[in-house]
């Protein structure tokens, strides 16, 4: 990336060279992000759960994930919830993340919650590895988080 930014610079391509920067930003974060991606109902939230060790995210017979929860390392288990249109994130413990990330819930409707951070003290994630545990292929999700 760095190669193609001294290559756009050289071009005097604004354009290329902005987005060279944008991603040099993306990749020095350090973090592997792992989009658990599926048919709704088929087990992602159980899977992560596996890996993570722990049952941290709800899960259900019925569809449970409505929003993007993405699950982060954190010195202890909490869920950082992100309303529509409001910039701080509300802490609420994770005992309580089905309120907002389910997709029955008539409150995460309500407050219009696009995405869920969880942080978790899983050492498996203390190396940077970051999950995206997304609403099910076929849900009535769509990209803009609207349900």
């Amino acid at each position: 990336m760095r190669a193609a930014l001294h290559v756009a610079r050289a071009r005097g391509d604004t354009r290329l060279e902005a987005l060279a920067r944008r991603l040099l930003m993306r990749l020095a974060d350090g973090a592997f992000r792992l989009a658990v991606i599926g048919r709704t109902n088929r087990g992602k939230s159980t899977l992560m759960n596996a890996v993570l060790g722990a049952p941290y995210l709800p899960t259900g017979s019925l569809p449970v994930t409505a929003v993007v929860t993405t699950v982060r390392y954190g010195s202890h288990a909490q869920a950082l919830v992100r309303r529509r249109n409001e910039s701080i994130a509300a802490r609420v413990p994770l005992a309580e993340i089905c309120r907002f990330v389910a997709e029955a819930s008539a409150e995460r409707s309500h407050l219009q919650v696009p995405s869920v951070e969880v942080q978790v003290p899983a050492e498996f994630l203390r190396q940077g590895v970051e999950f995206v545990d997304t609403p099910g292929v076929g849900s009535d999700w769509d990209v803009s988080g609207r349900s």
